[in-house]
């Protein structure tokens, strides 16, 4: 036998080897293997279409309202010192209770900002999280209901600019909420 016909029935066996492997292991299947529908959800859109949950951001928006106003008018404030040292409308005498102004300011405003930062996060998680459960508890009963083995997630992929195709009536987002809504008024 030549060297390339030796080789080229090596190669011939393997991939018969191959696939005699593969579909012994396929043959064997094992029978724990939950068979039935793929969809995707895009829970970014949970924030604003789920009832219960804007309700509860909207009351955390207007709790914190009054110090994120506050906390513009010092972003005023330190925009408006920093317009007039731009112009060079300050007078030279100024230019150093100006400065000190500014940075007591922005020092205050890091402050403030840290400070209601952490206290918005952790009155997120006290009223957000049970519902965030709630959503969870539900979409494995739909899911169970609709027989969907898996549920994928596509927000995050949409927001970085990842190329996507979702067939027609794999993406249950609507579906899913419209329903959640109607449980939870």
């Amino acid at each position: 036998m030549r060297p390339a016909m030796a080789r080229l029935s090596r190669v011939a066996a393997s991939c018969g080897l191959l696939a005699l492997a593969a579909s012994a292991v396929f043959a064997q299947q094992p029978a724990n293997v939950p068979r039935g529908r793929i969809a995707i959800i895009n829970v970014a859109r949970f924030q604003n279409d789920i009832a219960e949950l804007k309700r509860r951001i909207t009351e955390i928006n207007t709790r914190f309202e009054p110090r994120t106003k506050e906390l513009l008018a010092i972003r005023d404030t330190m925009q408006g010192i920093e317009t007039q040292v731009q112009q060079g409308t300050v007078a030279p005498g100024q230019a150093g209770a100006l400065q000190e102004r500014y940075d007591g300011l922005k020092r205050e405003y890091e402050r403030k900002v840290e400070d209601m930062k952490v206290e918005a996060q952790k009155a997120y998680s006290a009223s957000a999280t049970p519902i965030e459960e709630k959503v969870r508890v539900a979409l494995e009963k739909y899911a169970n209901e609709k027989g969907i083995v898996l549920v994928m997630e596509t927000g995050g992929s949409k927001k970085i600019g990842s190329i996507i195709y979702i067939a027609p009536g794999v993406d249950i987002t609507d579906d899913f909420i419209a329903i959640y809504n109607k449980a939870n008024p």
